[in-house]
């Protein structure tokens, strides 16, 4: 049986607790949380979930052979810093651990996935489609054939991601929203709730609408101008 960590708390978190308690080659351990002390519980109704320590000591945790981890925070507000935390951890490919719902379809042997991915109760891969590492497909998601998202893309309750699209790094894909086929969405986007996008997305653009049409920049270019740039850590 595999033992996991979460990273992170409520939202993903405990998305993630609730399909690792319902798996039975799965035993959770607990959180890892910067806003709770060890020994407090993180709780959701009846159920409640211990703290086991901060973030940083995950080290510590995955030592053990059968111990994994899930980094379940999403970058949403400022996916920049979240991605460039989740890599300070340097957790071991080996040692992420996929979590997926046994009522989502993922073809087997017809995707390739990465690691420390989730996929939730009723989302849908075809045939060909790519996951990277740290990606979240919410409930009732889709991903198209042939379509490739890079790491740390979040595809949230409801959206759609059709045929042959590449969305790139720290992407977020809003609820209820659209993408054609063929379509390519570049790094740090995020597609506004109920869009539906008919043609390429540049790096770092929020885009609403129905087409989806530019809105605003997404914070700042500091990642995208790479290393030495003035503000590289935002």
């Amino acid at each position: 049986m595999k033992k996991v960590i979460i990273l992170g708390g409520s939202g993903a978190g405990l998305i993630a607790a609730s399909i690792v308690e319902r798996n039975n080659e799965m035993q959770l351990l607990g959180f890892l949380n910067n806003d709770f002390n060890e020994g407090d519980y993180i709780r959701s109704y009846s159920k409640k979930i211990p703290v086991l320590g901060k973030m940083n000591e995950v080290d510590k945790f995955i030592e053990e052979d059968d111990v994994f981890a899930f980094v379940a925070f999403e970058g949403i507000r400022d996916p920049y810093k979240s991605y460039e935390y989740l890599k300070s951890f340097k957790i071991p490919r080996n040692k992420l651990i996929n979590i997926i719902d046994k009522m989502s379809v993922v073809p087997e042997g017809y995707c390739e996935l990465g690691k420390g991915i989730l996929v939730a109760p009723f989302s849908q891969m075809s045939p060909g489609a790519h996951v990277s590492d740290h990606c979240l497909l919410l409930g009732n998601s889709f991903l198209g054939h042939d379509s490739y998202l890079e790491e740390f893309v979040k595809l949230t309750t409801n959206s759609v991601v059709g045929a042959d699209v590449r969305i790139g790094l720290g992407t977020t894909v809003g609820t209820n929203s659209v993408i054609r086929e063929r379509v390519s969405i570049g790094k740090f986007c995020l597609i506004g709730s109920g869009s539906v996008v008919v043609k390429d997305v540049p790096d770092n653009t929020v885009v609403v609408g129905n087409p989806a049409h530019f809105h605003s920049l997404r914070g700042h270019l500091s990642y995208l101008e790479g290393p030495g740039s003035k503000n590289e850590k935002g």
